[in-house]
């Protein structure tokens, strides 16, 4: 009985906590990571004033990541305005 209590409090316990301290940190998003990921979901809106504000916010924001889908967005939407407000 002892031994297993302290095969439990040793080993098991520490991994039960490092297991869930793992899983909290993972799902934790910063405020900045939210808004980026609400600006892409934006852009790709029906809405061409919704996709035109994102394109312009997503380059305020300078943020690398927004390239590739700025980029897309140059060559594939179908409103002028919004590839504009993309490539600038």
């Amino acid at each position: 009985m002892y031994r297993r209590r302290k095969i439990i409090f040793r080993i098991i316990l520490p991994l039960m906590a490092l297991a869930l301290f793992s899983t909290l940190l993972t799902g934790c998003q910063s405020e900045e990571d939210k808004k980026f990921d609400a600006l892409l979901k934006k852009l790709h809106d029906a809405d061409a004033n919704d996709r035109d504000h994102a394109a312009t916010a997503l380059g305020v924001l300078k943020d690398p990541r927004a390239v590739s889908f700025l980029a897309d967005t140059v060559i594939r939407d179908t409103d002028p305005k919004v590839r504009l407000s993309a490539a600038t």
